[in-house]
């Protein structure tokens, strides 16, 4: 979605271990937020990127030696959202990588 809300339906059972923001267009007078929720709705925390951050740059929630640990499971078919903020024109591009571990 070019703005807006960014709903994922999961195709298994998995395990959100962390999330990676990267800036492909920096900002240019707003920071950009993005809220990532369960599918129940609660926050698995946020990513704030401000109007400094440069192409290519990252931010993460969690990382892979300290892994999230709160509402980051999801059966298949369960929805994590992407709740965005700040979803102007002047809020920059950004791609959003999940990091997740197959449950079996």
């Amino acid at each position: 979605a070019a703005v807006g809300n960014v709903n994922f339906t999961m195709p298994y059972k998995c395990t959100i271990t962390h999330i990676v923001v990267t800036a492909l267009e920096p900002t240019l007078n707003d920071t950009y937020t993005a809220t990532y929720k369960d599918n129940g709705g609660a926050s698995m925390g946020s990513i704030d990127v401000p109007t400094s951050m440069a192409i290519g740059n990252k931010a993460t929630l969690a990382s892979s030696g300290s892994p999230l640990s709160a509402n980051n499971a999801f059966n298949r078919d369960q929805n994590f959202l992407i709740e965005a903020t700040k979803t102007t024109k002047s809020s920059g591009a950004y791609l959003h990588s999940i990091y997740a571990l197959k449950v079996t």
